[in-house]
């Protein structure tokens, strides 16, 4: 059905798509144009956003954000705050451009890290190029947005057997000029045979824009043996809106192990995940940590895959919610007939607050061969009161206690960053954040 709104995108895909790219971008482009001429909105009558209200969204357009002036102070300043250590590499875009002058990138001669626009000109033996064909039809109107203003972004590209010696760092960095604009960006990741990396995605808010609305698209392919860490801290502004896809392709024993941080999230944020294990032997373990504040809404939708035989799968993520913030999770492991010998986990863990916090959560399983090894779980609950008697007693009140408490519910994840630094900062941002928030 066209709405006005439908209009206003289309018209801006109009304009947005008159000027030259190449030719897999133009593809993308026209792909996402006419999903998006075929889509609505989503809305809670379709099952995947049932308790997803994004009417805020939809309350008003948002504009494409063109060419920004940007404050280099401000970019230097934010760069400081990220635990990015002297040695460590980084890439940084500002509303979704890869920007060079900000970024300090190794010298990889069996690879490529740069910015995606330059990177699929370039075409690098038709790799990324490669990935954008292969990349999934549009699952809903925001993706198809995302498909239709296709940019530019980061592209990732080790060969094999290539080991990044130090933390790789992709800062996302937003701050349109002006209110309502959106900013669509696309991050490709493939590690050939054997290459080993870690790398830390940061998203973070420079300047005053009030509200901006961010779709952010991730394909990574891991290829056999290979072995990635993945990790993701959000700090937006109060009123940005997120929309995230991740989706990971993994091949024979490649290794993945992601952790989603969440320290500041905006007023609506959807995180989407989808890991496909495709060949056997695969390890893939996704992690997340959240503190809700306010009248936020966050929403992740996660899905593990299993294709093959004699893999093993992870789902572990936790929520803290105050206020009348309102958390969403929804997890799905899908085995498939083939896939025996499965070994798989998964736990959604959230603690209230407050009395007007509300969480949803619906963990699930669905399974198609009989050996395997699967287990699910979800709990939702107020500080356990045994536990802040027995603190009480020893003398630490309540509200302390609670802190205390809560600090160690988000421990429980972010003790299992492979990283000491990283793992220091979480720790000492989540601190900070639960001190100043509950």
């Amino acid at each position: 059905m066209t709405t006005p709104l439908k209009e206003h995108y289309l018209a801006e895909m109009t304009r947005f798509q008159n000027g030259a790219a190449a030719e897999a971008v133009t593809h993308i482009r026209s792909r996402g144009k006419s999903a998006f001429q075929q889509m609505d909105f989503p809305g809670t009558k379709d099952e995947a956003w049932r308790q997803t209200n994004i009417k805020p969204i939809l309350a008003h357009p948002f504009f494409l954000t063109g060419e920004t002036q940007t404050d280099d102070a401000e970019i230097k300043k934010q760069l400081a705050l990220l635990p990015i250590g002297p040695d460590d590499y980084f890439l940084v875009t500002v509303n979704g451009r890869f920007s060079l002058r900000h970024s300090r990138l190794p010298s990889v001669s069996h690879g490529y890290l740069g910015g995606l626009k330059e990177a699929v000109a370039e075409d690098m033996g038709a790799t990324f190029t490669d990935l954008l064909q292969r990349s999934a039809y549009p699952a809903h109107a925001f993706l198809a947005l995302n498909d239709a203003f296709l940019s530019d972004g980061t592209a990732i590209l080790l060969e094999e057997n290539v080991k990044l010696d130090h933390t790789l760092h992709i800062v996302c960095l937003t701050g349109a000029a002006e209110d309502a604009s959106a900013i669509h960006e696309r991050c490709l990741i493939r590690l050939k045979q054997g290459a080993r990396a870690c790398i830390a995605v940061h998203h973070a808010a420079i300047g005053h824009a009030p509200t901006v609305l961010h779709t952010f698209v991730e394909e990574y392919v891991l290829d056999r043996d290979s072995a990635l860490i993945r990790l993701e801290s959000l700090q937006d502004r109060a009123d940005d809106y997120r929309i995230s896809r991740l989706t990971v392709k993994q091949k024979e024993n490649s290794r993945l192990k992601s952790f989603s941080f969440a320290l500041d999230p905006g007023k609506i944020t959807r995180n989407e995940i989808q890991v496909e294990l495709q060949e056997a032997g695969c390890t893939s373990k996704l992690y997340g940590m959240a503190l809700n504040t306010e009248k936020k809404l966050l929403d992740n939708d996660l899905l593990i895959h299993h294709r093959a035989p004699s893999c093993t799968s992870r789902m572990r993520y936790k929520q803290m919610l105050n206020g009348s913030s309102r958390g969403v999770f929804t997890g799905k492991i899908h085995v498939d007939k083939d896939a025996q010998h499965t070994n798989s986990e998964q736990l959604s863990a959230n603690i209230l607050l407050s009395g007007q916090a509300r969480m949803d959560a619906k963990p699930q399983l669905e399974i198609y061969v009989d050996d395997v090894r699967c287990t699910h779980g979800v709990t939702v609950g107020r500080p356990d009161p045994l536990a802040l008697f027995y603190l009480r007693s020893r003398g630490i009140d309540s509200p302390l206690g609670t802190k205390m408490l809560s600090f160690g519910f988000a421990e429980d994840v972010i003790s299992r960053v492979p990283d000491e630094s990283l793992k220091n900062w979480f720790s000492a941002e989540f601190w900070k954040r639960i001190q100043r928030e509950t």
